[in-house]
């Protein structure tokens, strides 16, 4: 994630991506729980 390998808040990566900040949000919300989910089954 852009956000904690370049340290970008959502605000930041909004403006680079011409985006709101509720996109970034839904979006990282998304991944992650997608992530949580499949690492989960590699247990």
């Amino acid at each position: 994630m852009a956000h904690r390998f370049e340290e970008l808040t959502y605000p930041e990566i909004a403006a680079r991506m011409g985006v709101c900040v509720k996109t970034v949000e839904k979006h990282i919300s998304l991944a992650l729980r997608a992530l949580h989910r499949e690492l989960g089954k590699a247990e």
